[in-house]
């Protein structure tokens, strides 16, 4: 709904100081959590784990209780059968590289200092075997020493070939063996050329450098263990409606304490950690909610009413959301805050209201689904209301609100896995309540607005009535006034309209702005009716006066009959500090002494508002346009910049919040309207001498026949 927001002029009139606020926003968050720790005082069921119980409590609905020992079980059980996991070890393969080379070096270095006729000395071949990084016997040793060092030179090629093939395989501990029994297989495949007893020495040389490349990872294997836990469902127990929780005279068990607080029926004992929660979470909500104020609408925060109003709506439907919670979580009426807040100050606002209450309020009912089916409700309230023109629209509204949230239960209660009889049974309860905070906020408006003295859309349209006493006897007082006062409220409704300002405001504003007008009505070239102008017989400077004074006049007329102040503005500032210039420049024109121009503005102030300059723009123009002799669709175009552009040069529109771009579409709409209004007319010509001859002949024709 767009919210009428309280002007600059109001907001110096008014004010609150630090105390006051201070003491406001404490009272509120008191009463919140006073609401909120009512929900966690020790209930009438207050029994401990071993005490006996005096009576039977049965299950007043269904419910699925987690078991947490079965639940343990089953993710033990997942967890033991969950294979080790391993993390691949680089170094193996290059240290395995590394001592096939090494091996194949030392064999060269003492195959190079042998003399080819002699045989092998035994003690240097011991020697060498201890001193080789892998584990070869003296029969294969001697036999990569008696070859050649091109044939050795092949064979290690080979050897490093076929290393590196069976390491790029995955190796366990398990799978050593395994890996190992390939090497034969290869060495024959790939080394065919080589005799057989290279060959069986090049399988042991090569089956010694194969080693693990997969070492156990805790880690992952506990990360693997984690997963399959968390892959478990939590293994539930069913509680039907209607069983026995705990029989009279039976020892109550741990499981039972459980299965009574998820019933709703068991209150644990009001402690300080719960109280720290609850104000921890009223102070973060409350804060959300009066910073965004002082940051984005300290025209709210400067003015008393609307701080006053704010708190007693969300203290007040937090009780009433306690007091009816009784009977169910979905009948609380969360969405009488949001549509109160969006009719009486802002939309924004409204649907900031509607969190912060729906946060409480589930935290209150401790349900995720009341939280959510509340703030749901409550915007589809926020955002019916964006634009309420007429009471049956707010009837629609409330519709939609109860549709809204009969639709919210049951798609909540189905998530939850409820039974159809239950779900159409809390569906009941939301559409109750949907209809409900309707009706009771479209009651309790009228008091708000009474006790507040906020302006909604609501008071407008009452005021808009043309049997409003001011607008009655400005019709029969001022007629002319009153004419001008129409054509100028359509022209600002357009007007204001196209730039997303306030239309009905603008209308009904337009209605009253000129009512002081009625005190003298002759004095105003409107009511005059061609008779004798009074102005011709007076000074300029008292002809000023007389004028000025139907804004002083209006003023006190409207305060006289309780007009608001969002109207009062209208009759302040439609002409701001203007310059009556038509007896300015007939004094200067008069007198011989010095003429002051402040004398003939008006006292002002300049409009505040958009509203309140849209208004200004039409009246002027539309009192112009009437002394167009022949008001073609150029003429009114050029008027209207010309008088556009007077204002903006004479600082009119300085304070008004107008940009550039909203006086252009301004403008543009009240040429297309003004041309609308003064389009041209057929002229129908006098009925000739012949044509009254032959409507008498008819005449006659008729009554003779």
């Amino acid at each position: 709904m767009k919210n009428i927001r309280p002007t600059r002029a109001l907001e110096k009139r008014a004010g609150i100081s630090p105390l006051a606020l201070t003491l406001h926003v404490l009272v509120v968050f008191i009463c919140f959590v006073g609401i909120l720790l009512i929900n966690f005082w020790p209930d009438q069921i207050d029994l401990r784990e071993g005490e006996v119980s005096p009576r039977a409590i049965m299950a007043d609905k269904r419910v699925e209780i987690l078991n947490e020992q079965a639940t343990e079980d089953a993710r033990r059980r997942a967890a033991a059968i969950v294979p080790e996991r391993y993390t691949f070890n680089s170094d193996a393969i290059n240290l395995g590289a590394t001592k096939i080379d090494e091996t194949f070096v030392a064999i060269d270095k003492v195959a190079s200092t042998r003399k080819p006729d002699k045989p092998l000395d035994g003690k240097v071949v011991k020697d060498l075997k201890l001193k080789l990084p892998l584990n070869l016997g003296e029969t294969p040793l001697r036999t990569l020493l008696e070859l050649g060092a091109d044939e050795r030179f092949t064979l290690q090629n080979g050897a490093l070939h076929i290393f590196y093939k069976l390491m790029d395989d995955s190796i366990t501990e398990a799978r050593l063996d395994e890996v190992r029994s390939q090497t034969a297989g290869l060495v024959d495949e790939q080394m065919a050329a080589s005799a057989d007893d290279t060959r069986q020495a090049l399988v042991q040389l090569i089956n010694d450098a194969v080693q693990v490349n997969q070492i156990p990872s805790f880690e992952k294997t506990q990360k693997a263990k984690r997963e399959a836990m968390a892959a478990v469902p939590p293994v539930m127990t069913i509680i039907p409606k209607g069983a026995a929780v705990v029989r009279e005279g039976e020892m109550v068990t741990g499981d039972q304490i459980k299965i009574l607080e998820e019933l709703g029926l068991y209150k644990p004992r009001l402690d300080s950690n719960r109280i720290l929660g609850v104000c921890l979470m009223v102070m973060l909500c409350l804060g959300v909610l009066y910073g965004y104020l002082f940051r984005y609408r300290q025209d709210f925060t400067s003015n008393p009413r609307y701080l006053y109003v704010l708190g007693v709506i969300m203290v007040a439907v937090a009780a009433i959301c306690r007091l009816l919670m009784e009977y169910s979580g979905f009948l609380t009426p969360v969405a009488i805050a949001s549509v109160l807040v969006t009719t009486l100050m802002d939309r924004r606002l409204g649907l900031l209201v509607t969190g912060v209450q729906a946060l409480l309020i589930g935290v209150m009912a401790g349900s995720l689904a009341v939280c959510g089916v509340g703030f749901l409700t409550g915007a589809v309230g926020v955002l019916a209301l964006s634009r309420v023109d007429s009471r049956n629209q707010m009837i629609r509204a409330t519709l939609l609100v109860g549709f809204s949230n009969f639709v919210a239960v049951v798609a909540f209660q189905l998530v939850d896995g409820a039974n159809i009889q239950d779900v159409m049974e809390a569906a009941g309860f939301g559409l109750l309540n949907g209809l409900l905070s309707g009706w009771v906020a479209v009651g309790s408006l009228p008091m708000f607005e009474h006790f507040s003295g906020i302006t909604t859309h609501f008071r407008l349209l009452d005021l808009s009535n043309m049997n409003e006493p001011l607008l009655r006897r400005l019709t029969l007082e001022a007629p002319g006034t009153y004419q001008h006062s129409m054509m100028v409220a359509n022209l600002s409704e357009q007007a204001a309209r196209a730039v997303g300002a306030d239309p009905l405001l603008c209308r009904v504003g337009a209605y009253y702005h000129d009512i002081g007008k009625m005190k003298r009505p002759r004095f105003f070239i409107e009511n005059q009716m061609g008779l004798e102008n009074p102005h011709d017989k007076l000074a300029p400077s008292l002809s000023t006066r007389i004028i000025h004074s139907h804004v002083k006049d209006g003023v006190e007329m409207a305060r006289e009959e309780g007009l608001p102040d969002v109207l009062i503005d209208f009759i302040q500032q439609h002409h701001g500090t203007s310059l009556v210039g038509y007896f300015y420049h007939q004094a200067c024109a008069r007198s011989s002494e010095p003429v002051f121009e402040e004398d003939f503005r008006y006292p002002g102030p300049r409009p505040q508002t958009k509203e309140t300059a849209i208004l200004m723009l039409c009246d002027g123009l539309e009192a112009a346009a009437r002394t167009l002799s022949q008001p073609t669709p150029e003429k009114l175009s050029e008027l209207v910049e010309k008088m556009v552009k007077h204002n903006m040069d004479d600082g009119q529109l300085n304070e008004s919040g107008l940009s550039l771009k909203d006086i252009q579409i301004i403008k543009q709409t009240l040429s297309k309207a003004l041309q609308n209004i003064y389009h041209a007319r057929i002229e129908y010509p006098d009925a000739g001498p012949e044509r009254k001859k032959v409507t008498q002949l008819r005449s006659s024709q008729k009554k003779s026949s």
